[in-house]
């Protein structure tokens, strides 16, 4: 069961008053704020920068192909047409783990986001598990679609 007190669903929804984690928003400071504003800009020009350099360093040293880079590029339209059914059925079948393993999930009434408690082990494997899975999935998928007469000129 859920380890902060009032997460538990059935014991119905908490007072208005209370916050869900237990955290005060009220003490939070304005330098913290800005402290937290400013890495995060800083952070942000970083990112591009590096994306550009990253680009610029794979078109002078990374630009190849083989057989196999080939039938990638064949592929890769169909792989990312094919991740809006892949990756829900494996998230689905996570979930489903989850519950199998006595953490089911739950969520807030009129929340999107999910209220489980889970251990550190169980979110980095299922993060694993399912970005491993997904990738294959979306690939083998994209690819077994183009092997269907006709499609293969449309994906």
């Amino acid at each position: 069961m859920p380890a902060v007190p009032g997460e538990d669903p059935a014991a119905g929804p908490l007072p208005k008053e209370d916050n869900f984690d237990g955290r005060d928003v009220d003490t939070i400071s304005l330098g913290f704020v800005l402290c937290m504003l400013g890495v995060g800009t800083c952070v942000g020009v970083f990112c591009m920068a590096f994306t550009v350099a990253l680009l610029d360093w794979c078109r002078l040293h990374a630009n190849w192909q083989t057989a196999s880079s080939r039938r990638l590029c064949e592929v890769a339209y169909s792989a990312y047409l094919v991740q809006g059914l892949v990756l829900p059925l494996i998230v689905y079948g996570y979930a489903e783990a989850l519950a199998a393993l006595g953490h089911p999930t739950y969520f807030r009434p009129g929340s999107w986001a999910s209220a489980t408690r889970l251990p550190e082990a169980a979110l980095v494997l299922g993060w694993l598990a399912t970005s491993t899975l997904s990738v294959i999935g979306c690939w083998a998928l994209g690819a077994l679609l183009r092997c269907i007469p006709g499609l293969s000129n449309v994906l």
